[in-house]
């Protein structure tokens, strides 16, 4: 049965920013994965696809691009309806901007590397948080959770 045994990971040379990527086969066969190419920050959203089982990721589409850190891209999603569009979302400054964003793609888009339909676009804000982020809170959460984890990873490995 598939998925029972794993092998050991290996390097794949495919940049990531420490960030979730999103991967799927779609009904046509190809695999999509939608990632952050940096690997600096998480920035350079794009979409990918492969025919050959993940082998090689031919022309990548950008989707999104940050200017700068605070406005960072991250954790992205998809699903693709019965016509073969792929709906995608991500956030971008999630403790800065605060917004939600969709785009709208398909397979050809992908394969060109740029949106050729007049129903695609990326980069349409669909949520976005009625007020500034509270950055001391934030921060104050952040060093609680860091000291948590510390503390549970101490209690693992005594």
């Amino acid at each position: 049965m598939a998925g029972e045994t794993w092998s050991d990971g290996e390097y794949t040379g495919i940049l990531n920013a420490g960030s979730r990527f999103f991967l799927r086969r779609l009904p046509s066969g190809r695999v999509l994965l939608i990632h952050n190419e940096a690997h600096d920050f998480r920035r350079n959203l794009v979409a990918k696809l492969s025919e050959d089982d993940g082998v090689t990721w031919p022309k990548p589409l950008l989707l999104d691009d940050a200017e700068n850190p605070e406005r960072s891209i991250s954790y992205p999603d998809a699903a693709v309806d019965a016509d073969g569009r792929i709906f995608v979302i991500y956030d971008r400054g999630r403790n800065t901007c605060r917004e939600i964003l969709m785009a709208q793609i398909t397979e050809e888009d992908i394969l060109r590397g740029v949106l050729t339909r007049q129903d695609s676009y990326s980069g349409r804000i669909i949520s976005k948080a009625p007020v500034p982020a509270d950055q001391a809170k934030y921060e104050s959460r952040k060093e609680s959770a860091r000291k948590w984890r510390a503390e549970y990873l101490e209690k693992l490995v005594p």
